[in-house]
């Protein structure tokens, strides 16, 4: 089962669930779980990068090692 995570609209990547030892094909269930997991993991992400982008860097910043904006 594949999952797309999504961020503000935008595919930001894939999320890959197997079974090892279980042939059984996944229900609606896990489908469910598996996309409110993604979600959840999904604004996880969101929330780090705005805060990344909101704080400003512990050391000083030149223009070789800080992106600008």
């Amino acid at each position: 089962m594949i999952i797309p995570v999504h961020v503000q609209g935008s595919l930001l990547g894939l999320v890959t669930f197997v079974r090892a030892d279980n042939p059984t094909p996944f229900r609606e269930f896990h489908l469910l779980l598996a996309q409110e997991l993604v979600n959840h993991a999904a604004l996880a992400l969101d929330n780090a990068r705005r805060y990344a982008r909101e704080q400003p860097p512990p050391w000083p910043c030149n223009a070789i090692f800080c992106r600008a904006g």
